[in-house]
């Protein structure tokens, strides 16, 4: 319990210098944008590595050399088990990089305020429009030399007695891959939900297994594999899963 403490003490006391450095930096940004970029990625791999250390989390990271070199974009596809499924990724992703998020996540006060310094987009799945707006907006980063993560299975597999199973991808989930051109960066996570969703209200250390696929470029896919991208990504990430299992 004591971690879980420390956690949310620290998480408080970042919000705090956050909140009181933002002002500055928003300042700067109007004469040096790149600055606040690099600033706000720096901040949030910051407290995610700092996350990590505190609650004890050891990561098993393989495939490092699959990731863009720093400078170029993609689109990072991952499964969703736990809120450190972001936590212990962010911090090896080499440059700029924001994340889908659902829109409920833009009503929480201050904490969507840092998600959207992190580049992250709310997406209402409710409102084809608003929802088409947000992916043209992810296209816009990726142009830009983001980074954008998603969770092609829209919400968090709750799943507890098999650790590798993924929920159907969602349609279009993907189309900030088509629309961009960028590579699809396949990361596939195990046992993340162990350092918190398992044990809630505690956090606890755990071993998290983190493997990183080969770059999909969608350009150089078959035309049937295009035509069902979802599935075609699904089944790789499914394949990635599954070596968990031995």
């Amino acid at each position: 319990m004591l971690r879980t403490i420390i956690f949310f003490a620290i998480t408080v006391l970042l919000c705090i210098f956050g909140l009181l450095t933002l002002p500055i930096m928003w300042v700067i940004h109007f004469f040096k944008p790149d600055i606040y970029g690099i600033w706000g990625f720096a901040f949030i791999r910051g407290a995610c590595w700092l996350a990590i250390h505190v609650i004890g989390v050891k990561r098993e990271i393989t495939g490092l050399e699959n990731l863009p070199k720093k400078g170029s974009a993609a689109v990072y596809v991952l499964n969703h088990r736990s809120i450190f499924d972001i936590i212990t990724t962010y911090p090896m992703f080499p440059d700029q990089t924001g994340f889908i998020a659902k829109e409920e996540l833009k009503k929480i006060p201050v904490f969507s305020l840092f998600m959207r310094l992190g580049h992250c987009l709310f997406l209402n799945r409710d409102d084809p429009r608003a929802a088409l707006a947000t992916i043209n907006k992810g296209v816009e980063y990726i142009n830009d030399g983001v980074s954008m993560c998603i969770f092609p299975e829209g919400t968090r597999n709750k799943n507890s007695e098999d650790l590798t199973e993924l929920l159907p991808f969602h349609s279009g989930s993907l189309k900030l891959a088509v629309k961009s051109d960028a590579p699809i960066i396949p990361i596939a996570l195990y046992n993340t939900a162990d350092c918190f969703e398992a044990h809630m209200p505690k956090m606890k250390p755990a071993e998290v297994k983190i493997t990183i696929g080969q770059p999909i470029n969608v350009k150089d896919l078959a035309p049937e594999e295009k035509r069902h991208l979802g599935n075609y990504v699904q089944n790789t990430l499914q394949e990635m899963m599954n070596t968990y299992e031995k």
